[in-house]
């Protein structure tokens, strides 16, 4: 891989070698290269190898990628791309290819002067016209052209009456020219305000065609007229190269003519049309490599006084006599011409400029001399090939696809929230506390009939034992995640305890003891940043709240109201209260910040021994014990850091249950149900989402081929698939 002046900001690590070209070894040229972190000077660019870069890659000029120039800023990406390996592609796919075409023809603005013969360079939007013949004679009138309008330019030194040309609006070349022999050799520069001589042309001539730049011109064909009593026409196949100074000789055209179109560049030109001895108009297209020419395509139209622009393989003829005028333009590839889109108004020997896909057809003869200029363009079109929406599922391709292993594609669709069944706890119970999240869960502690220490891990579908608390306890606090988890507080037989136990994933160890003896309370955060708010204590409901380091509890500021049987959601800094009961039961939330509380946007539902999950801007709550009437409720309700909304109801009414999670993954463990009973039932709670489903699987093992429909409609739903080439339906 070649880097053309990199600015990496970063680290860059490379495994094989690196060097900068032209340059000592072990040096970097300041000029090029500004490197933020460390390098290692090594040798060898061109890079070989493979490169790791952490960090951002600023590539300013081309990155190459087997010789070839790839785009790397900005995506989406423009251009063709080879790869080798793996594409994940999250969302819509879309592959196209830019083509050309049709061409569309339009009028543009009017020359100042009318006249034909003139010679026309540069490029659509940057213009120039200069010389030729009107009424009055030959003319040294030079003209600009923005892309609506033409404005005077500086008047050539000489009338040059069917010269050749090239270059652009600020570099441009005029040679040749008619009437012989006064000064159909010379030359002129243009720099875009005023004209100096160049070297003459060693052959006179005009009706020639011309090439490439003002410093590496082509100047190809033509002809001199000899009159009096002895009158004739010597037609040329004499090609010379310009160098900025003075033409040399070139190799000669196959078929001497004038009247021709030219383009390209010196050393890939190309000439085509035009018309030969004994006035016939010759179709053949000849190809320039710097030192020869070599037979092209033919012309479908054959024809003298033609429009010419682009290149070697992308040139351009439009307009010129065959005699009759013609508004025929055709399109060459390199190899062979096509139609394309009729010029508005017949025309030839009209001004052109150097471009193919945007050129300008500028005055001539309809048959008399006009101002009119007509305006070519060959735009870009957009061709989709492969075209895959992750909203619908459909796949859309034009043409083949080609693929070597596996293809699977899928797409997106919306999910509505919802609580399903997840695996029952070994111990059913109440008042249990509950940590970590929906796939890594734990819950502890308890109570049956009798106070429980017993815990327990759950994987995403089932629990399993793990390591007993120290102390059996209910209605404790819990925090932190399956293998640092946090208990604390809860109710020791008839009293409050102020225990606090961290579990490594395996078993339960002391922790700093609680400030304040008290249970029902609530808790969130980590093991080594944990909060504990509320419950009940010896003196009654209490407000207090601690914040635990890992290794002690410190005091943190008081809820604005006493309140046991609450649920929390969040972190140390940024903690959720909400719900629970003093005097009666309440709907109120708190917010905290790390230091006091604020009010929250109060619940809709007031209940209490409710479960929490999420975070301060996106809690969950959720069950819970409600008036009016009093019920266990299954009530959802989803915060999102100014009020609740009501969400999906849990499948199963409880309260007292453990609790963990995220506002769109959560966790409902055991608790109370009806009849005031245990329940060892669990249930996960997924927020709203959008889901992959798979549309297209093929497998290159198998060789089985999987087509689903995107639509969840039973009566349709299901998939068409072939395996060991039977073809199959099954139902949805």
């Amino acid at each position: 891989m070649r880097i053309h002046n990199p600015v990496i900001t970063g680290s860059l690590v490379v495994s094989g070698s690196i060097s900068t070209e032209g340059q000592p070894a072990g040096t970097v040229a300041s000029a090029s290269y500004a490197v933020s972190a460390s390098y290692a000077p090594v040798e060898g660019f061109p890079y070989t190898g493979s490169a790791e870069i952490t960090g951002s890659l600023n590539v300013i000029g081309d990155l190459l990628q087997n010789g070839a120039a790839i785009e790397t800023d900005p995506f989406p990406y423009t251009g063709s791309a080879i790869i080798s390996g793996s594409q994940e592609v999250t969302g819509s796919i879309g592959y196209s290819y830019q083509s050309y075409g049709p061409g569309v023809w339009s009028s543009g603005g009017n020359l100042i002067q009318k006249r034909t013969q003139g010679g026309g360079f540069g490029t659509q939007n940057a213009a120039v016209f200069a010389g030729g013949t009107y009424t009055g004679g030959n003319c040294c009138n030079t003209e600009h052209y923005d892309g609506s309008s033409w404005t005077t330019g500086g008047n050539l030194l000489n009338a040059h009456n069917r010269p050749g040309t090239t270059g652009t609006e600020t570099a441009g070349l005029i040679f040749g020219g008619e009437p012989h022999p006064s000064y159909s050799s010379c030359t002129a520069e243009y720099d875009g305000s005023s004209w100096s001589s160049g070297g003459a042309l060693i052959q006179a001539r005009y009706e020639l065609a011309g090439a490439g730049t003002q410093n590496a011109a082509l100047a190809h064909g033509g002809r001199n007229y000899f009159g009096g009593a002895a009158a004739s026409t010597t037609y040329y196949a004499c090609t010379e190269e310009y160098n900025g100074t003075s033409w040399a000789s070139g190799g000669a055209l196959a078929i001497a003519r004038h009247g021709l179109g030219g383009a390209g560049t010196q050393n890939a030109g190309i000439a085509f049309g035009g018309e030969c001895t004994g006035e016939v108009r010759v179709s053949c297209t000849e190809e320039y490599d710097g030192t020869s020419w070599s037979a092209g395509g033919a012309l479908i139209t054959g024809r003298k006084g033609v429009g010419s622009g682009g290149t070697q393989d992308q040139a351009l003829a439009f307009g010129g006599a065959t005699p009759s005028l013609q508004t025929c333009t055709e399109l060459y590839d390199g190899s062979s011409w096509s139609s394309d889109t009729a010029m508005t108004t017949a025309t030839d020997f009209m001004g052109s400029t150097n471009n193919s896909s945007a050129n300008l057809s500028i005055g001539g003869s309809t048959p008399s001399a006009t101002c009119v200029t007509q305006e070519y363009t060959y735009p870009f079109q957009t061709q989709k090939t492969f075209d895959y929406s992750s909203t619908t599922g459909e796949l859309n391709l034009s043409g083949g696809l080609v693929t070597t292993g596996s293809v699977e594609f899928g797409y997106f669709e919306d999910v509505a929230a919802a609580w399903s069944s997840g695996g029952a706890v070994i111990t059913a119970r109440r008042e249990s506390a509950g940590a970590g999240t929906q796939n890594a869960g734990l819950a502890f502690g308890g109570r049956t009939s009798t106070l429980v220490s017993c815990t327990e891990e759950y994987n995403g579908s089932s629990f399993s034992a793990g390591g007993a608390l120290s102390t059996a306890r209910c209605g404790l606090g819990g925090a932190g995640t399956q293998d640092a988890g946090l208990a604390f507080g809860g109710c020791e037989s008839l009293s409050e305890s102020t225990c606090t136990e961290e579990y490594n994933g395996t078993s339960w160890s002391a922790g700093g003891a609680l400030i304040n003896d008290r249970g029902n309370l609530a808790g969130v955060g980590t093991q080594d940043a944990g909060l504990a708010f509320g419950g009940q204590g010896p003196s009654g409901t209490d407000a207090c709240t601690e914040e635990y380091n890992g290794t002690s509890w410190s005091a943190g500021g008081s809820l604005i109201n006493d309140m046991k049987e609450l649920a929390g959601a969040g972190t140390q800094n940024a903690g959720l209260a909400f719900g629970g009961i003093e005097s009666d039961f309440s709907s109120c939330t708190e917010e905290y910040n790390g230091s006091t509380w604020s009010a929250g946007g109060a619940l809709s539902i007031a209940r209490t021994a409710l479960g929490g999950a999420g975070t301060q801007n996106a809690g969950l709550a959720f069950g819970g014990y409600a008036p009016s009437p009093i019920s266990i409720s299954t009530c959802t309700e989803e915060y999102d850091g100014l009020s609740w909304s009501a969400g999906v109801a849990l499948i199963t009414e409880r309260l007292y249950h453990a609790s963990t999670g995220t506002q769109n993954a959560a966790l409902a463990i055991s608790g109370l149900s009806l009849g005031f009973t245990p329940t060892a039932y669990t249930e996960e709670f997924t927020g709203a989402h959008n889901r992959a489903t798979k549309s297209f699987d093929y497998s290159s093992t198998t060789g089985n081929t999987m087509i689903v429909p995107p639509t969840s409609d039973p009566g349709v739903a299901g998939a068409l698939w072939n395996n060991a080439g039977t073809l199959a339906i099954s139902a949805g």
